[in-house]
């Protein structure tokens, strides 16, 4: 009897077992089920078109005025008056301040004695040599007698210039306490007060040209050809919202600057009475380049370029199909297709980062 019980408890627990075997089975089955069903990723597409593109270049900088310069003392010495605000205009040669020159007034005025001087020696040394030089013809004067006269001409003659050497330098020490400006321009800050000590090569003021505009831009060397002397450029400054200002590049470098490879451009923008612009400003530049008519076209929104490979998606039924592609002018908001494409495609411009070659798809524009 027990070992009937034993075998029914033995067979019950068999039966049980693949009771619990055939459920998990089936609720893996279930979700093996649930993997297979794949839901399409919702995009938008563009066709390829024909058209007209214009490719333009953006590149930022400072603006700055035509010409800035700093005025450097060239003497030393305390301020005695200063003659000049910020914003005020001003004209090469005009004088921005002074310092003290009691002292080279005094040279000037002692230099010029020195020449006085050396003028009536020379003069008094001339009418000598005429008289002597009669006296020598009349066989009166002896030949020792002449050449000792003329000595003393040449003699007096290089005093003279010798004082006059003098006059000048101390005209110029005197002319140098006069603190001038040496562009034309206005006064952009001004760095002395009254009273101040300056020492050769102390800074006086920045001047600023704001008859026009200077902005100076980098172009990487990739597009450097691109750009030409002359062409028209269109400038936005963000302190001044709603304008554009027009611009003309004045020189394009030979050699570029800095570690990125890029040719320092300038760009001239005329000021043409608008006040708002001043040098400091942070200022855009667009620059128009090659135009091309007729081409094949996309949404620069499609191009993907990644591990040196352009490509795009196309639907193709209902999945993403990836093309690579040959990119020649482009814009932001264009690109024209060299090769890669046919003018029946369509090119997905929404959605694209979540595609992959094959991907299920669902047109934006068919939901329901």
């Amino acid at each position: 009897m027990g070992r009937k019980k034993a075998l029914m408890y033995v067979v019950l627990l068999i039966v049980i077992a693949l009771f619990v075997f055939i459920i998990v089975s089936g609720n893996k089955a279930k979700k093996s089920e649930k993997k297979d069903v794949l839901i399409p990723v919702s995009v938008i597409t563009a066709p390829v078109v024909k058209g007209s593109i214009q490719e333009y270049l953006t590149y930022t900088g400072t603006l700055e005025g035509r010409e800035q310069a700093t005025v450097m003392s060239q003497t030393s010495g305390v301020v005695e008056r200063v003659s000049m605000n910020p914003g005020q205009v001003c004209k090469i040669g005009q004088v921005l301040g002074t310092v003290e020159n009691s002292q080279q007034e005094a040279g000037v005025e002692q230099a010029k004695a020195q020449v006085m001087a050396a003028e009536t020696n020379y003069e008094k040394a001339q009418k000598d040599l005429t008289r002597i030089q009669q006296l020598y013809d009349d066989k009166v004067a002896t030949k020792d007698n002449l050449e000792m006269t003329q000595l003393g001409v040449k003699s007096s003659f290089a005093q003279l210039k010798g004082a006059q050497a003098g006059l000048k330098v101390a005209q110029k020490q005197l002319d140098n306490t006069y603190l001038k400006a040496t562009i034309n321009g206005r006064i952009a800050t001004k760095l002395i007060n009254v009273g101040q000590t300056l020492g050769p090569g102390s800074p006086i003021a920045t001047l600023v040209d704001d008859s026009a505009f200077k902005l100076k831009v980098f172009v990487p060397e990739n597009n450097i050809t691109k750009v030409k002397l002359k062409d028209q450029v269109e400038v936005t400054v963000d302190a001044i919202t709603g304008k554009s200002f027009k611009g003309t590049i004045q020189s394009v470098s030979i050699a570029f600057e800095g570690e990125g490879n890029s040719y320092p451009v300038e760009i001239i923008i005329q000021k043409s009475g608008n006040q708002d612009i001043k040098a400091g400003m942070f200022a855009r530049s667009t620059i128009s380049t090659l135009k091309k008519d007729n081409t094949m076209l996309i949404p620069s929104a499609a191009v993907i370029t990644n591990d040196n490979q352009t490509y795009v998606y196309v639907v193709s039924g209902n999945k993403a199909v990836k093309k690579q592609i040959e990119i020649g002018l482009k814009n932001n908001e264009n690109s024209e297709v060299l090769s890669g494409l046919k003018s029946e495609d369509k090119v997905i411009t929404t959605g694209k980062d979540a595609v992959s070659d094959g991907t299920l798809i669902q047109l934006g524009d068919k939901k329901s």
